[in-house]
Order: structure tokens, then C-alpha cells, then sequence
């Protein structure tokens, strides 16, 4: 008998493809999430920072910039943020298509599987059939009891 083969191999491979794709997209967007998040934690920690500083009892002029300067690092905070809204939702998005694309390959992996067994069952009882005609045109030698005839 011949060797297994599955004609949507190609298909299947195509869909891999796909899926580690959507794979890798979606670590890129989960990358950019993760490195707003630091900024924005870094930020918070300077604004500390700087309100220490303040509560210091320093001279006017450095007060004045302490209170600018905390006003440009709550501005980034702010745009930083609306930034970390947009790319948790584009990771988001890479998820469900990363799922989508999981599930279509997962849906041809599996049929591969059941192909192969189908395969699998074929050849056994080819073999068995092939073995029974085997024994039947040798003459028939065996017993039910296991013995042997004499011929």
C-alpha cells in the first residue's frame, strides 16, 4: 500500500503559517502594551518624586518649576495613556485573530488526524486481508486445534 499522504498538507502548512503570524503580532502588540505600562509607572514615580521635592519648602522660582515640570509629566501621562488604550485594543484585535486563525488550523490538524487513522484502519485490514489469502492459497495447512495436516 501506499504512503499516507493529505491532500490539504499544503493548506494545513499555509494556515501554520498564519497562525504563527497572528502569533507573533499579537507578542508585538502585547510588547507595546507592556512598555506603555512602564512609562506610565516610571511617570507616576517622578511625579512622587518631584511632590517630595515640593513638600521640601524650597525657594519660589524652584517651586515654579517643580509645578511645571509636573505639569509636562501629567501631560505625558495623559497622552501615554490614550496611547495605552489604543494598543490594548489592537492587542485585543491580535488576539481574536491570533484564536481565529488557532481554531482554523487546529480544524485541519485534527481532520489530518482522522484521515490518517481512516488510513491507518485501510491498511490494517488490507494486511489482514492479504495474510488470510496468503494462508488460503498455501492449501490451507493450519488446524483449528493448531496442529498441522500431513500432505
Amino acid at each position: 500500500m501506499k504512503k499516507f499522504k493529505f491532500r490539504l498538507e499544503r493548506v494545513l502548512r499555509y494556515r501554520k503559517a498564519l497562525k504563527n503570524e497572528a502569533l507573533r503580532e499579537l507578542m508585538e502588540k502585547n510588547r507595546v502594551v507592556d512598555e506603555l505600562e512602564f512609562i506610565i509607572d516610571k511617570l507616576a514615580k517622578e511625579l512622587d518624586t518631584l511632590q517630595m521635592e515640593k513638600e521640601k519648602g524650597l525657594f519660589a522660582e524652584h517651586i515654579y518649576m517643580i509645578n511645571f515640570y509636573r505639569g509636562r509629566i501629567m501631560s505625558e501621562i495623559e497622552n501615554t495613556t490614550e496611547k495605552l488604550f489604543i494598543a490594548i485594543e489592537e492587542a485585543e484585535q491580535a488576539l481574536i485573530s491570533y484564536m481565529e486563525k488557532a481554531k482554523d488550523e487546529k480544524a485541519l490538524a485534527t481532520l489530518r488526524e482522522h484521515r490518517k487513522e481512516e488510513y491507518m484502519d485501510l491498511a490494517q485490514k488490507e494486511e489482514g486481508k492479504f495474510l488470510d489469502e496468503l494462508a488460503t492459497q498455501k492449501g490451507n495447512t493450519f488446524l483449528t486445534d493448531g496442529g498441522y495436516h500431513d500432505q
